[in-house]
């Protein structure tokens, strides 16, 4: 069966664009879903065996890479393992260059397994590096060097590196955790000392906190996406230009 299966929205998408036509790509976690905790169905694992391979993040985004059986492990291709830095963050794909890795590493695979297509899947590699230099490029006509940036939980890690901002978040890498009150009373002091106007959260994540907050400072609520899924008709690279377009709309010193 020509076909590759992928783990969730931001790995189809990079496979994808190497893919193109020659192979198609399917995606396990259907769009919209939290992909941290979905468990496979046994029909998604029996389309994993019929597949030529299974390509996901890593880095614990999907909780059922563990239980993999062994048939299907030799099979599976982490994006994250090409990426070489001490972040903790699994959102590898909100850095450019780690896209551009991703899809390198992609490519390869692809071309492994399918040698007669590796002239086709290297121009869709640099087609689409084309892509990511002008998504490079805007983020960096927006200035975002040196902004402070109130985030509910730490998802922007790789963004915020690559354009500068500085951000403070309310939560860990987990959405779920809770702040302390300490945290809570450290976040207002930081809302007053960089005069920070709004408060993002991201999508799929309660808005509790950040609703909270909101109506102890009077600041503006807003979404930016992590881009673990998206919704019908959009598209990646428009996405991650709107998260840079907000968070240079946010006012602070």
């Amino acid at each position: 069966m020509n076909q590759v299966m992928t783990s969730f929205y931001p790995i189809e998408y990079v496979v994808s664009q190497i893919a193109g036509d020659e192979t198609e790509v399917k995606c396990l976690i259907p769009h919209g879903s939290e992909p941290h905790d979905y468990e496979l169905t046994p029909r998604q694992v029996a389309s994993i065996y019929d597949s030529k391979a299974l390509f996901l993040c890593g880095r614990s985004m999907e909780n059922f890479q563990e239980s993999l059986p062994d048939s299907i492990a030799q099979k599976t291709y982490a994006l994250s393992s090409i990426i070489e830095d001490e972040n903790s963050d699994p959102h590898i794909w909100l850095s450019t260059a780690n896209l551009l890795e991703m899809a390198s590493f992609a490519k390869g695979k692809l071309s492994d397994i399918y040698p007669k297509s590796e002239p086709y899947f290297s121009a869709n590699l640099a087609s689409f590096a084309a892509d990511i230099a002008i998504l490079k490029e805007y983020g960096s006509s927006l200035s975002l060097s040196g902004k402070h940036v109130l985030i509910s939980h730490d998802a922007f890690s790789y963004m915020a590196e690559e354009f500068g901002f500085i951000p403070h978040y309310v939560n860990g890498l987990s959405p779920s955790d809770e702040p302390s009150p300490k945290a809570i009373a450290e976040i207002l002091s930081l809302i007053k000392e960089y005069r920070m106007d709004t408060i993002f959260y991201a999508e799929l994540e309660s808005d509790d906190i950040a609703t909270y907050l909101a109506k102890k400072t009077g600041l503006r609520v807003e979404t930016l996406s992590p881009l673990e899924t998206i919704g019908e008709g959009e598209d990646f690279l428009d996405i991650y230009k709107e998260d840079l377009l907000k968070i240079s709309q946010a006012k602070s010193l």
